[in-house]
């Protein structure tokens, strides 16, 4: 399902690029980039880009966060705990209204790596529209 684009020199840093529709089995990406570039630092999770079903975002997080746009419609606010990448993030952005999202991890370069993926793969349009702290 996806390539591992380019193992960087640097011990400590990785990227990866996906389908992040088909990996969240969403319809169509809006808010988010359908073709997702992610970094990810030597403490973040990796995403099972491979197998989405062993990929707790892919096969808990997203089917709960669509049950509960269902169920609740919008939400405003999005607190993740141990966002890891970012991905987490981008999926409560692609599927709720939200006008902020928070989050969180035990290390500080992981959140700061996650904002980042966060912010360039959220599509232009919709940049603007979120307050990303962590």
């Amino acid at each position: 399902m996806t390539e591992l684009l380019q193992e960087k020199n640097n011990l400590d840093s990785s990227s990866i690029c996906f389908d992040i529709g088909r990996f969240l089995d969403l319809s169509f990406p809006i808010k988010i980039k359908h073709m997702v570039n992610i970094e990810l630092k030597e403490h973040s999770y990796m995403p099972k880009t491979d197998d989405p079903l062993s990929d707790w975002v892919a096969s808990v997080a997203t089917p709960a966060f669509k049950a509960l746009a269902k169920i609740n419609g919008e939400k405003k606010i999005f607190c993740t705990v141990g966002t890891g990448a970012g991905l987490d993030a981008l999926a409560a952005i692609e599927i709720f209204t939200l006008d902020k999202v928070i989050i969180t991890d035990l290390h500080e370069d992981v959140v700061e790596n996650a904002r980042l993926n966060i912010v360039k793969n959220i599509a232009k349009k919709y940049r603007r529209s979120y307050c990303i702290s962590g």
